[in-house]
């Protein structure tokens, strides 16, 4: 059997360190994958927030301009 006591490795709970390291590692990659996630998500997010912004920028100097230009002519 995998199961028996005493000399599997998965046998033993936290004073195994095996499992310790094991968790541990799990654990570690796991919140390593969400910073991962969550920084690629705000980077897509502040990326689009400058092209809008730019496009309100642009979109504002070409209404300037058309105003001016209305103007003096």
């Amino acid at each position: 059997m995998i199961f028996k006591k005493g000399n599997s490795v998965l046998s033993g709970g936290l004073n195994n360190p095996v499992m310790i390291w094991g968790s541990l590692f799990l654990i570690l990659s796991l919140l390593a994958g969400g910073a991962f996630w969550k920084s690629a998500q705000f980077q897509q997010a502040g990326r689009s927030y400058s092209e809008t912004a730019g496009d309100l920028r642009l979109l504002s100097q070409q209404m300037t301009t058309q105003a001016l230009s209305a103007t003096q002519g």
